[in-house]
């Protein structure tokens, strides 16, 4: 299969912090663990870190594909 862009996975990141906060963070970084196929079942999670969230894409039974970390200092 095709290679998901780890940008695209980002995006995904990034548009669903401020989904679940209400507001855009300050701060977002990501960083890619490893590849997510075209036709890859994956999940958007998030789990929250104090002010933060802790973000990632990963696929089903598999390894994180993409991190990413939002702030509202």
């Amino acid at each position: 299969g095709l290679i998901v862009h780890g940008p695209l996975q980002a995006a995904l990141l990034g548009a669903y912090a401020p989904e679940l906060k209400g507001t855009p963070p300050g701060r977002f970084t990501f960083r890619g663990l490893s590849p997510l196929f075209d036709d890859d079942a994956f999940t958007v999670n998030a789990t929250e870190d104090g002010k933060a969230l802790r973000l990632w894409t990963a696929r089903e039974g598999g390894p994180v594909a993409m991190a990413a970390e939002a702030h509202w200092d």
